[in-house]
């Protein structure tokens, strides 16, 4: 390249400009890098499912919708980080608002309520605040 082989002022200011915008950018990047990924994968908002007299109830909406997915944290990278995994949900009689729930989700597991993306059995997921 020609522009690193010229002498001179003009050769060593280009060079310099070059350094800079390289070195902001990959700054930039090593800062941003967290947020950046977490506008990346699905969004999600959770809540663990109502208990009634009679036990948990799934609600019609959510089992409606097709699949029913459960947050679970895993460690990743050295990292705690949540991920949903496919619920395999087994739904008794209809009540008022929903399903009894007779197998596949315990009380205190999370219910994902909400996506911006689709959502895969074992994906990655960030939880806004």
């Amino acid at each position: 390249m020609e522009i690193f082989n010229r002498k001179g002022r003009f050769g060593k200011c280009c060079l310099g400009i070059a350094a800079i915008l390289f070195f902001g950018s990959m700054l930039f990047l090593t800062v941003e890098a967290r947020t950046i990924h977490n506008r990346m994968i699905p969004n999600i908002k959770m809540r663990r499912l109502e208990e009634k007299a009679m036990g948990l109830v799934l609600p019609k909406e959510l089992y409606d919708s097709g699949d029913v997915y459960l947050v679970i944290e895993a460690e990743k990278n050295g990292e705690t980080r949540n991920f949903v995994e496919k619920a395999d949900v087994a739904v008794g009689e209809q009540v008022e608002d929903g399903y009894l729930v007779l197998d596949g989700i315990g009380e205190w597991d999370f219910v994902v309520t909400e996506t911006d993306k689709e959502l895969k059995d074992g994906m990655e997921v960030f939880l806004p605040e």
